[in-house]
């Protein structure tokens, strides 16, 4: 062997023992590399299942309470963020203007930019006012993205086109958001409190009815030993089991309606009347067999209803106040009127009694039919 090939194989040795070794290195990186990877992988395929994944929506059927559930923006305050109106009718108003330049702009959009009634969904925007202050801020909408705006424009542009403007202003930092009007602490609830309270007893045709019938009828049902609910189980229009008129003669609607109670098997016709500058009252309940139909009789040209009724004698007469005519599932229909020196309802059977030489029209009937 020359000592030629003597160097040689040192430095062919020291070469493979490098080589060994890069490679080695290059086979631990690249495992890394690929678990790495495979755990990018993973976390992503998590990722979009969970985004994926069906999410259950809100119990109630309205369109203006059953939205996302997610409130997007900044400075929500999480218990307030997402409430929903209880009341009749309020609006929201103009808020302040930041930028000089959209002043006069401001100046003439409409105070009143939206009006909003029971079971809409209202999210704060600012709430650091506990629970809503003079100047917390307010959205029809829970968050104000382009897309969302969008939407919002085509909900609302035709009938509002000024507070479509506002909002845009408003998404800008232009000019502050909303506030509200026409609300308050009773009113104006989270959501949790609104389904605990009205969701599941107004989920029906007692939605229309006014915000103090309502508080009216959860006071009542309240006090029961028995959970009662609106009458409507089955195939039945829903508008004969409620009635509203002035039937106490104090200018504001009463509300005569048909709730039932399943544990106890019990229907009743209750009627709660109103007092202005104090809660309603139930002016008459009453035990009855099944359900019944109600119906307010009053001069309609229109309807041709007739307001004539039975009142104790064998021909109809014209009572002084307007009737609540219920007619029984079973049984002979009757006729409520009001008695104003008794603050109370008297009751007329719809049948003719006697004939034309005998009228027995009792003291009461004739007191009240000649509105003494």
């Amino acid at each position: 062997m020359t000592p030629a090939t003597q160097t040689r194989r040192p430095l062919r040795t020291t070469f493979l023992l490098l080589a060994g070794a890069i490679f080695a290195a290059l086979l631990v990186a690249g495992g890394m590399v690929g678990y790495t990877w495979w755990q990018a992988r993973k976390a992503a395929e998590e990722a979009m299942a969970a985004a994926n994944a069906p999410v259950a929506a809100p119990p109630l059927e309205d369109t203006s309470v059953a939205e996302a559930d997610a409130v997007a923006g900044a400075g929500l305050q999480p218990e307030y963020a997402d409430s929903i109106f209880a009341g009749d009718e309020a609006w929201f108003v103009k808020g302040p203007v930041f930028d000089p330049s959209v002043k006069a702009e401001w100046e003439a959009l409409p105070d009143r930019l939206g009006s909003f009634d029971y079971g809409t969904r209202i999210f704060c925007v600012d709430c650091s006012q506990a629970p809503f202050g003079e100047d917390s801020e307010f959205s029809p909408i829970h968050d104000h993205s382009p897309q969302m705006l969008a939407d919002f424009a085509r909900q609302r542009g035709q009938t509002e086109p000024g507070f479509v403007r506002y909002m845009s202003l408003a998404a800008a930092g232009k000019v502050g958001f909303p506030r509200l009007a026409g609300t308050t602490g009773e009113t104006l609830l989270t959501r949790e409190r609104f389904m605990e309270s009205y969701g599941a007893m107004f989920d029906n045709e007692l939605r229309t009815i006014p915000w103090h019938a309502k508080r009216a009828i959860l006071d009542w049902n309240n006090a029961q030993e028995e959970d009662w609910t609106f009458a409507d189980q089955g195939n039945i229009d829903p508008r004969g089991l409620v009635s509203q008129h002035d039937f106490n003669l104090d200018g504001i609607d009463d509300v005569a309606v048909v709730m039932h109670c399943e544990s106890c098997a019990e229907h009743r016709v209750l009627l709660f009347a109103s007092r202005k500058g104090k809660p309603d009252y139930v002016l008459h309940q009453e035990s009855i067999e099944g359900r019944a139909l109600l119906k307010a009789l009053y001069p309609d040209p229109e309807e041709r209803w007739e307001r004539e009724i039975y009142m104790g004698g064998p021909e109809k007469v014209s009572p002084p106040q307007d009737p609540l005519l219920v007619t029984p599932q079973d049984g002979t229909p009757y006729a409520l009127v009001y008695d104003p020196k008794f603050d109370a309802m008297r009751r007329y059977e719809q049948q003719s009694i006697g004939g034309s030489e005998g009228n027995v029209k009792t003291k009461d009937s004739e007191r009240i039919a000649q509105g003494e």
